[in-house]
């Protein structure tokens, strides 16, 4: 999860861009190399699944899994927290 841009690919296969090209057109400023390394090592820790499909051209799909959708609320949890004191520093200030 330390590596850059990983949680913004969990967050897109969340919101259900689930082909690399769907991912790549939503996340435009990461290049096709390191969206490629992210969700492999994404798959290698069990948070997203890989599905290939035959076909003409083959089709590629990911999806979370039980693990990846737990850490996606986790995340959007710490996103409000970290919401919320922000507006608090805010209005202190």
């Amino acid at each position: 999860m330390s590596r850059r841009w990983t949680t913004d690919v969990l967050f897109c296969i969340e919101e259900g861009k689930n082909r690399f090209s769907a991912i790549r057109e939503e996340l435009t400023y990461i290049t096709d190399h390191i969206l490629s390394d992210r969700l492999k090592t994404l798959e290698k820790n069990g948070l997203i699944s890989r599905h290939q499909y035959q076909g003409m051209p083959p089709k590629v799909t990911y999806a979370l899994t039980e693990h990846g959708v737990e850490l996606c609320k986790l995340l959007e949890q710490l996103c409000e927290f970290s919401s919320l004191i922000y507006e608090d520093k805010a209005v202190a200030v």
